[in-house]
């Protein structure tokens, strides 16, 4: 049984969709298409769910609406279409897409894919009690279309989301097993998953951004600062000057190029920056301006100017700053006069607490959750923190 809402709503439902249909559709009177062997709704939504996983949410959208073009009632399109309003956090709108493909179903298989796609819905709202709704609707969607790819793997995403990262591995597992579709990215979130686990996230701040594709500096921040436990253990290195940040050139002398502006304010995580800044940790200070820029991606670079600072602080060894000066850079992508070169070096030939690929660092790419939180593994292992 599945667990919906108006499902009474048919004929509004139906119209709301047909009217949407005609506001983004292209049918303005005169206006003419041309018709071509892939002009199909199955081909429309199936682009529309590809254009939808890699977060093309506009292009998708407009596939879904060419799909409902040629069949107002393709079951698919209404999927798509629902899942772009959960997507936008419609979530009463995206049930109620979902409720309207129920009554145009025909197959087990057309019923399957709307449980499946009632799973995506519950585990991008998360109100109550829904993990057991994705449970309760995969099972429906296995039962109507055995050995189901997509049911295994968006019980694995809910899952992930759960932070049950053990019952995520083994769906996605379940995914490759079946031996047909979503295979490539059952692999790509199996070697997630298995980062989380090796990294064994303790707090949950760890957990919540564990699953981040890119991690903020604010949720950066909030790694080190709840998962590492930086200021503790800051404490029991031979750092003697935690909590004293050290003056810039304009506050040593009083003058200040703009006024200070702290725009981590009111930020849900604003504690965390708080804490990260009275540590004085590299690539996570303020701009000349006073800003944080707290919702900005972290790069690998800055990533790596923390992680490095942290050994520098903990180790009280002001010469590991310098440790790699004059020396020739092994990247392709990395200058020796960078201000983070050395702390590349240390993460990764000095320590191997980072990955470069290929001779490459991507100093300016995103780091995912599950990546900082094996460097943060790893770091604890360089520094004998246990």
């Amino acid at each position: 049984m599945m667990e919906r809402k108006g499902t009474e709503l048919f004929f509004p439902i139906l119209l709301a969709c047909s009217l949407y249909f005609l506001a983004f559709g292209g049918c303005a009177p005169g206006h003419t298409r041309t018709e071509t062997l892939l002009d199909t709704p199955e081909h429309h939504a199936n682009t529309g769910f590809r254009l939808l996983d890699r977060d093309r949410v506009e292009d998708a959208e407009r596939e879904f609406v060419l799909a409902l073009h040629s069949d107002v009632s393709d079951v698919k399109a209404q999927c798509g279409i629902g899942l772009i309003h959960a997507r936008r956090g419609a979530f009463s709108q995206a049930l109620k897409c979902m409720a309207l493909a129920e009554k145009n179903a025909k197959t087990e298989k057309d019923r399957a894919f709307i449980h499946v796609s009632y799973m995506r819905v519950y585990t991008m709202q998360k109100g109550a009690e829904w993990l057991g709704n994705v449970e309760r609707n995969f099972l429906d969607a296995v039962g109507m279309a055995k050995d189901f790819p997509d049911a295994y793997f968006y019980l694995g995403v809910a899952h992930m989301e759960a932070f049950e990262f053990r019952k995520a591995e083994d769906d996605f597992n379940k995914v490759k097993a079946l031996h047909a579709g979503l295979r490539e990215e059952a692999d790509r979130e199996l070697e997630t998953v298995s980062k989380i686990i090796l990294a064994r996230p303790g707090s949950a701040a760890g957990k919540k951004i564990a699953i981040l594709k890119r991690m903020t500096r604010a949720e950066t921040a909030a790694l080190l600062v709840e998962e590492l436990k930086l200021k503790e253990i800051l404490k029991k290195g031979r750092a003697k000057t935690i909590g004293e940040p050290s003056k810039s050139s304009e506050e040593a002398t009083g003058k200040k190029p703009f006024p200070l502006i702290p725009d981590w304010k009111n930020h849900p995580l604003e504690k965390d920056i708080d804490a990260i800044l009275a540590l004085d940790i590299e690539g996570l200070k303020r701009a000349p301006g006073g800003s944080f820029f707290p919702d900005q991606n972290i790069t690998r670079a800055e990533y790596a100017m923390a992680v490095g600072d942290i050994m520098v602080k903990f180790k009280n060894n002001p010469t590991l700053a310098t440790r790699f000066t004059g020396r020739d850079s092994p990247f392709s992508d990395v200058r020796n006069d960078e201000p983070y070169f050395t702390a590349v070096m240390l993460c990764t030939e000095g320590t191997g607490i980072m990955e470069p690929k290929s001779g490459v660092f991507n100093p300016a790419g995103g780091v995912a959750g599950a990546d900082a939180l094996l460097i943060i593994r790893r770091l604890k292992d360089e520094l004998s923190i246990y």
